[in-house]
């Protein structure tokens, strides 16, 4: 544009220069169109005076001399005016052939630049509406991936809670079953020790009345025989009835009920083993339960880190938005950033260190980082590295 509005001027001077020429051209065209009538007029008068005044002849032969030395002159500088005007028009022809050309490429870059800038202006509008859907639709994903984690945190506190219920109950059932099955052995062991006791002098007893009444006839023992016969329905300790004192068998006590304590049935109460089963198979439970409860701990954690992430994005659009405002006023921009770049590290930086936050809208760490510039502590690294570009290259607004 500085070389277009150049070479205008130039145009215009060339052109202005011209029409200069072009004026005095025509001034000594008339000048000499009068001095040739002039010398028209003198020859016709002196032709007329020729015969009047045959005296003067010589004085006026040289005025004529003088008059056409200045025709001739005058001629000359006639023919150098109009060289000078036509290398004057070829040259405002040249001059009006580019004019024409760079005022039809203004045009049409121009027309490109509108149509550009609409294109722009669309896709600024139509980046501005994504933006605020996708804001609308993070704020929402926000809300219910945190209802979500809520809920399951509540309902896996609950679920292991629960579980945790039903172990320390079905331990205390177990203990308590134990502890009634190791009572219950007790008593049975305690029972059916008199009894084995008292069978041992029964059958010495028998070996004593069987050698006393070795001396008995047949019949006798076939008598014998048959009551101890008949008493084997039972048990041995039958047969022989003791005077007094009659001691029951082992099957009857095992059978007959105890009057101190409630009936035990085998069938109803589980064993050893299938409680065992039951404690194992709550624990695996428990376990699993365990389990599930970290995966949803780290997906929880997932899920808040990309919620940050999605935060982080939000805000970095949102100062983009806010960017866009200073975009309008990218001289003062530029100014300011000039003034910043070549003063000083002290306190002239930092009193545009405001401005500057103002305008490009920066992160915490930008403003950490801007501060530090400012203070002069990160120049040996910011001339390692890229410079001012490093902290240049996400500000949109300035691209």
């Amino acid at each position: 544009m500085c070389a277009y509005k150049q070479f205008v001027k130039h145009f215009n001077s060339l052109q202005l220069q011209s029409m200069c020429d072009v004026y005095s051209v025509s001034r000594l065209s008339c000048h000499l169109s009068l001095l040739s009538l002039t010398a028209i007029r003198s020859e016709f008068t002196m032709s007329s005076n020729s015969r009047r005044t045959r005296s003067d002849g010589h004085a006026t032969k040289q005025e004529r001399e003088q008059m056409e030395s200045m025709v001739d002159q005058y001629k000359a500088k006639l023919q150098d005016s109009q060289q000078s005007l036509a290398l004057s028009t070829a040259e405002f022809q040249q001059l009006q052939m580019e004019h024409d050309t760079l005022l039809e490429r203004h045009n049409k870059i121009l027309q490109e630049t509108v149509t550009k800038e609409a294109e722009l202006r669309e896709r600024l509008l139509s980046l501005q509406a994504e933006s605020m859907s996708l804001r609308t639709e993070l704020a929402q994903t926000v809300g219910q991936l945190t209802s979500q984690a809520d809920a399951q945190r509540s309902g896996f506190r609950e679920q292991i809670r629960h579980l945790q219920d039903e172990h320390r109950t079905t331990v205390e059932t177990l203990q308590n079953q134990m502890t009634r099955l190791e009572n219950q052995l007790f008593t049975l062991q305690s029972q059916t020790a008199p009894v084995q006791t008292s069978r041992k002098p029964v059958v010495d007893r028998r070996t004593v009345d069987q050698g006393a009444m070795g001396g008995m006839g047949l019949s006798d023992l076939q008598s014998m025989a048959r009551e101890e016969g008949e008493g084997m329905e039972t048990t041995e300790t039958e047969s022989l009835s003791l005077p007094h004192t009659p001691l029951p068998s082992l099957e009857h006590l095992l059978t007959s009920p105890d009057p101190k304590q409630e009936p035990f049935v085998w069938q109803v109460e589980p064993t050893k083993e299938e409680l065992s089963q039951k404690l194992a198979t709550a624990t695996r439970s428990m376990e699993h339960m365990n389990m599930l409860l970290h995966e949803t701990e780290a997906t929880n954690a997932v899920l808040m880190e990309q919620v940050n992430l999605l935060k982080s994005e939000v805000r970095r659009l949102e100062r983009n938005h806010e960017r866009e405002k200073s975009v309008a006023n990218l001289e003062y921009l530029k100014n300011v950033l000039l003034q910043f770049i070549f003063l000083q590290s002290g306190s002239e930086r930092q009193a545009l260190l405001p401005v500057i936050h103002t305008m490009l809208q920066l992160s915490p760490e930008e403003k950490n980082k801007l501060a530090a510039i400012a203070m002069g502590e990160e120049e040996v690294g910011g001339a390692k590295g890229s410079g001012w570009t490093s902290y240049l290259h996400s500000w949109s607004g300035i691209r």
